[in-house]
């Protein structure tokens, strides 16, 4: 494989992979939901702060207007203790997905919600 240009940061963004620093990280994100009768739209994802019983609920850094309506910015100076939980169109159960240490900003708008 060969090494990436900043001329192809964009295509691999796309792929979800960056290069930063010279080491590459994924996206960490809400993934498609299917319950057995088809993709699920994601109804919307919180993220929280250490064990999720403490109820500990992060508010975004910063809300922007977007394409399709508004979009959460959260920003980490350091390494987060935190959760994702995602949850889905007519599912009753929510998916949990833990971030990497490495994990700067979350990005949540109408469709996605994607932390890098």
């Amino acid at each position: 494989m060969s090494l990436l240009t900043r001329g192809s940061l964009i295509g691999a963004m796309c792929g979800g992979l960056l290069l930063a620093s010279g080491s590459a990280w994924a996206a960490v994100q809400c993934p498609p939901s299917s319950d057995g009768h088809g993709i699920r739209a994601l109804e919307g994802g919180t993220l929280y702060e250490g064990r999720i019983a403490d109820n500990a609920m992060l508010a975004p850094s910063g809300t922007q207007s977007g394409p399709d309506g508004w979009v959460n910015i959260w920003r980490f100076m350091a390494s987060p203790d935190v959760t994702l939980i995602c949850r889905y169109e007519g599912i009753a159960a929510p998916v949990r997905v833990g971030l990497t240490p490495d994990i700067r900003t979350c990005r949540q708008d109408a469709r996605s919600f994607v932390c890098r």
